[in-house]
């Protein structure tokens, strides 16, 4: 009788209500993909590319004629704010650590202290994608549909306070593009808008990748248009993630370079009066070579 009661029980409607139940939390909470989705996300064709915000680190880009006092005393107003550890980033960004056990609204309420003073230009997030960290700049690249005139293009433009830096020659209406007001609406945002537009092909956001804690990044401001050293699908529809030769990840390991190595270029010709040659171009002298070896 004690047997009957205890299996009666155990298959009653409600415990299977129970059961199910324990069963769907489980998965929900064991599951980092059902258990939750980043809000912050952007396209590569028509698919959204999620983002995880960093608790760790963000950057802030300051006024130019803000002295060294005015910043220290704004990073020590804020108690999220830890110190900064990297000041070499393009474009005048500064990247900033965090202090610990921090969450996303902390991290958001710091950078929307920061956008509201007149001594910051704008703060921006640090992405986490992969194993890299992605910095949010305030550029994004854009391309339109064949038949847009560049007169509706810069209507576009006008309406969304947004400037162009240059315009590719190779590809027909492809541009990069400045947010003018990062501090309303950043580059992600607004890139997110361009491709939801009808006359827009696609549109992605430029992110300064990090690769990581690097210390050492290259100053070349035109270095995330350039995919083959690091691609993170930059360039859609052509960029192929991490189809590169892993240059930051060289840099993380060695930066120095040897003055006796010889690099050839193995092509029709080079710019050899370019600003990062003229200095390094060396010079084949076939008489002293000949001497050497058949004196």
């Amino acid at each position: 009788m004690k047997e009957g009661r205890i299996k009666e029980c155990a298959f009653s409607p409600l415990f299977k209500v129970i059961l199910i139940c324990f069963f769907y939390f489980s998965i929900i909470f064991h599951s980092p993909t059902l258990a939750y989705q980043a809000s912050d996300f952007y396209y590569y064709y028509s698919e959204k590319i999620y983002l995880n915000q960093s608790a760790e680190l963000i950057t802030v880009r300051f006024e130019d004629n803000i002295s060294e006092a005015e910043r220290e005393n704004l990073i020590e107003s804020d108690p999220n704010l830890k110190s900064i550890v990297n000041e070499s980033l393009p474009s005048g960004l500064i990247l900033m650590e965090l202090k610990e056990g921090l969450v996303t609204d902390d991290v958001a309420k710091t950078r929307e202290n920061l956008n509201k003073s007149t001594l910051v230009k704008y703060s921006t997030p640090v992405f986490q994608y992969h194993s890299m960290k992605l910095v949010l700049m305030d550029e994004f690249a854009v391309r339109f549909k064949p038949n847009i005139s560049e007169e509706d293009i810069q209507t576009l433009n006008n309406e969304n306070s947004v400037g162009v830096v240059r315009k590719s020659p190779y590809r027909h209406n492809r541009y990069v593009l400045r947010v003018l007001n990062p501090k309303e609406k950043n580059a992600l945002e607004t890139a997110n808008a361009y491709n939801s537009d009808v006359r827009v092909l696609y549109s992605t956001p430029n992110f300064l990748v990090l690769g990581g804690y690097q210390t050492v990044y290259p100053n070349d401001k035109y270095f995330t248009d350039q995919w083959s050293l690091h691609n993170i699908e930059q360039d859609p529809p052509a960029g192929t993630f991490d189809a590169d030769i892993d240059a930051p990840e060289a840099w993380d390991i060695r930066t120095d370079s040897a003055s006796d190595m010889i690099v050839a270029v193995l092509d029709t010709g080079i710019e050899y009066t370019h600003p990062d040659l003229a200095d390094n171009m060396w010079i084949f002298n076939s008489y002293s070579i000949y001497n050497d070896y058949f004196p």
